[in-house]
């Protein structure tokens, strides 16, 4: 009965593997991350979707991942809602509010030391997710 309880974790866990936080929002064209930055303006709070490809990963928790095209990168924030697995890689559409913050050298450190990112402080782009689906 106990290894039955664990095949159906296992199961569950793995259905829907390319998809992790809330449903989508319907109706939302996926812009490129790139685009995106251009044509950025701090007072947009809207709910978006963001084209790029995986990047690095949180390797503590899985509540960070880099979203990049070409040489733009945008850290992708979970806040804790959802976790990423630490191995993802490929392409991915995400769901949320891009920001653009002043990191902290205590924030780039911290990054840093979760994924070996290479995070430096300064202006740096975070999209606050509400859904990750791999494409």
């Amino acid at each position: 009965m106990k290894l039955l309880g664990m095949l159906a974790v296992l199961v569950l866990s793995t259905a829907g593997a390319n998809h992790f936080g809330t449903e989508d929002p319907a109706n939302l064209e996926a812009k490129s991350l790139a685009s995106a930055v251009s044509s950025f303006k701090a007072d947009d709070q809207d709910v978006q979707a963001y084209s790029g490809r995986v990047g690095k990963v949180c390797q503590a928790k899985g509540c960070w991942m880099q979203l990049i095209d070409g040489d733009v990168m945008a850290r992708v924030k979970t806040g804790h809602k959802f976790f990423l697995p630490k191995d993802l890689t490929g392409n991915a559409v995400v769901y949320g509010k891009l920001v653009k913050i002043e990191l902290s050298a205590e924030q780039a450190e911290h990054f840093a030391k979760e994924s070996n990112d290479g995070a430096v402080a300064g202006a740096e782009y975070q999209i606050l997710a509400q859904s990750v689906t791999m494409q």
